[in-house]
């Protein structure tokens, strides 16, 4: 595979990259139309595995940096590691961070709960600069938000059950997106030397997101719909979303590619003891991923579609890193 990542990377000379780092292997929400839920995800690591990847990273040929998951706020360090990418990474290259947000925002609506939002949010991001944090805030949120609160760990099976789910947690949704916005929006004002920015993930089935502008969230102004509403319809087809109809089948392209970081993973030939997932190459010959106990241990997959496809497309986080200082 180390081949295959040197092809890319020379097809591209002057392409730029984005990282997405999987900081929490696991969620504490139980999405119907999520492809990572029942994804390995790598392991949990201390924060000096992040200050050897980003110490040695080549930031000249990264546009830009992902946390996600997993749920982010899982990972019990996230301020320090956010802190601790932005001693070695530039405020020119953003971080983005996902989150459903449930550890920051309330559910109920208030102008308290719009200002106990923003005290968490600003205990999260800290003085770091050029950082743009991303809730999720689609239906199947909701449904998986109603399930939560109600001690439910896994998601709805049936299509009856599911959009049942989804109608009882939109109230609490729209009250989260709502706080979140209002909270986002004042610490925006109020601090623009951080170029703090903040946006609302809706990545809905074909035909929903009508229903999410024009009924869900019809109070919410044009302005800030265009400027701060991360809009999609079409789920791929991968994960729970298998049992969800009108999704699309994911294929290789070139037009915008992904490094997705997978901390304190490895791949065998063999089954592990640990939780394992298997990838399959070129040959159709099997490749487990899973968690290993060396300290220094982490796999980089190229393209969104060999993670979500089970495709062995990967090279260990040392080589990834030589393969870009080489440039």
């Amino acid at each position: 595979m180390k081949q295959e990542f040197k092809q890319l990377l020379a097809k591209y000379p002057h392409r730029k990259w984005e990282i997405v780092v999987f900081v929490s292997p696991v969620c504490n929400n139980s999405c119907v139309h999520c492809w990572s839920y029942n994804t390995y995800l790598g392991k949990m690591v201390a924060l000096n595995w992040y200050e050897n990847f980003f110490n040695s990273l080549n930031y000249k040929r990264i546009d830009r940096i992902k946390l996600s998951g997993g749920e982010t706020t899982l990972y019990p360090k996230l301020s320090e590691l956010i802190t601790l990418i932005r001693r070695f990474i530039p405020d020119s290259v953003p971080i983005d961070i996902f989150t459903n947000a449930r550890s920051l925002v309330p559910t109920h609506r208030s102008a308290q709960t719009v200002e106990q939002a923003k005290e968490k949010i600003l205990k999260l991001i800290g003085k770091n600069k050029n950082i743009c944090l991303q809730m999720s805030g689609d239906e199947h949120h909701a449904g998986s938000l109603w399930r939560a609160m109600n001690g439910i760990l896994k998601p709805a099976i049936t299509q009856n059950e599911m959009r049942k789910d989804n109608q009882n947690g939109l109230a609490n949704l729209k009250n989260m997106v709502l706080n979140f916005l209002d909270a986002c929006q004042d610490i925006s004002l109020k601090n623009k030397e951080l170029k703090f920015d903040f946006k609302v993930k809706l990545h809905c089935e074909k035909g929903r997101l009508k229903f999410h502008r024009h009924e869900l969230y019809k109070d919410i102004s044009d302005e800030i719909w265009a400027k701060h509403m991360i809009c999609s319809e079409g789920l791929i087809k991968a994960g729970n979303a298998q049992n969800l109809s009108n999704t699309i089948q994911l294929t290789a392209n070139d037009d915008w590619l992904s490094f997705f970081v997978f901390p304190g993973a490895t791949f065998h030939l063999n089954p592990m003891q640990d939780k394992n997932e298997i990838y399959l190459d070129e040959k159709g010959i099997s490749h487990y991923l899973c968690g290993s106990r060396l300290s220094n241990s982490g796999i980089v997959m190229m393209g969104w579609w060999n993670l979500v496809q089970k495709k062995y497309c990967a090279v260990k986080t040392s080589e990834f890193l030589n393969l870009l200082a080489d440039e």
